[in-house]
């Protein structure tokens, strides 16, 4: 089954709400995927996107003014009214691509001896290239706008699509010759929801915390001997909290690494990754590897005093409250 991504859209909708509620460029990730995305595609794209005039974004807490957008550029896509804590957000790619001369309709036959409508493009207005990591040749054709398509064998995809093709283009070197290229016609269209980015988060200018509700994205790419067509539209809808509440505390309920730095040593003085079969009060704090009744340095311990404990709620990664056990020393005397 077919498939494509077009991310830049998905960073302008985030950048169009941010600009409308004026929030910080700066989301806060609710799951690893997403803390994937910001460092890898976000971080990317952000300072990109404004950049490109094929993209254009609307971010806004007026669904009217959404609707206005989508319909002055003829998009198939509405918002319904928003309530006062709602809001909303597209971003549109339209991109056209000529080939530098127009190739020569032609049908190409599959392993499978079907024949499907295709173009052949010469020699003239291809190169080809090769990847460290795949097997086939990759080719590279040049466009009037000076950007270029890139066309490679490929039965399916083992990873992001976008991570896959900057590391292929990252290893490229020269490849030996052909004749030229043929390549399928194209009429492609896929709709798909960007569940991933669901509970991404930022902080309006009043200071309410800003989640994405729900986000989806339609593509389409047509090519054919002329050129190509790459479209992309990004849909997502917002909600903020009603008023201005504090961060949640960070709670670690899952398997944690522990370490301890001392700024003058190059290494760490202790490391340690802990499980939940050693969650446990510890008692005190005496030596565990000393004799007892010695402090672990050569004398007796004089630290006495006791433990207590304490309720704590916070939240977990998941946005959950739950109550943790916190426990505090109190030395004698204290």
């Amino acid at each position: 089954m077919s498939t494509a991504a077009a991310v830049h859209t998905i960073v302008g909708a985030l950048a169009s709400i941010e600009e409308h509620v004026g929030a910080p460029p700066e989301w806060v990730a609710a799951t690893e995927g997403q803390a994937t995305f910001l460092r890898e595609v976000y971080a990317v794209c952000r300072p990109e996107v404004k950049h490109i005039p094929e993209i254009e974004s609307c971010g806004s807490t007026n669904a009217v003014e959404l609707n206005a957008f989508a319909a002055r550029r003829g998009l198939a896509v509405s918002f319904e009214p928003f309530g006062p804590d709602a809001a909303g957000a597209l971003s549109v790619l339209d991109l056209r691509i000529a080939w530098t001369a127009p190739g020569c309709p032609t049908t190409v036959v599959s392993h499978d001896q079907h024949q499907f409508p295709a173009v052949r493009l010469p020699e003239s207005q291809v190169t080809f290239r090769r990847a460290l990591s795949h097997a086939a040749p990759i080719a590279v054709i040049s466009t009037l706008s000076g950007d270029a398509v890139y066309l490679t064998p490929l039965a399916a995809p083992r990873s992001d699509l976008v991570a896959l093709v900057r590391r292929l283009t990252n290893e490229f070197s020269a490849d030996g010759d052909f004749g030229g290229v043929v390549f399928p016609m194209v009429d492609l269209g896929v709709q798909h929801d960007l569940d991933f980015i669901g509970g991404l988060a930022t902080r309006t200018a009043d200071g309410r915390a800003l989640q994405v509700a729900a986000a989806e994205q339609k593509l389409s790419l047509q090519m054919n001997e002329h050129g190509a067509r790459a479209e992309a539209l990004t849909r997502m809808e917002f909600l903020a909290s009603t008023k201005s509440s504090p961060p949640p505390d960070l709670v670690i309920n899952a398997p944690f690494l522990v370490w301890i730095l001392r700024p003058s040593l190059a290494a760490p003085l202790f490391v340690g990754h802990v499980t939940r079969e050693d969650w446990r009060t510890p008692g005190s704090l005496a030596s565990r590897l000393s004799k007892p009744g010695t402090s672990g340095r050569g004398g007796p311990s004089r630290r006495r005093g006791s433990f207590c404990r304490e309720a704590h709620r916070g939240y977990d990664s998941r946005g959950r409250n739950e109550t943790l056990a916190l426990a505090c020393f109190h030395r004698k005397g204290d």
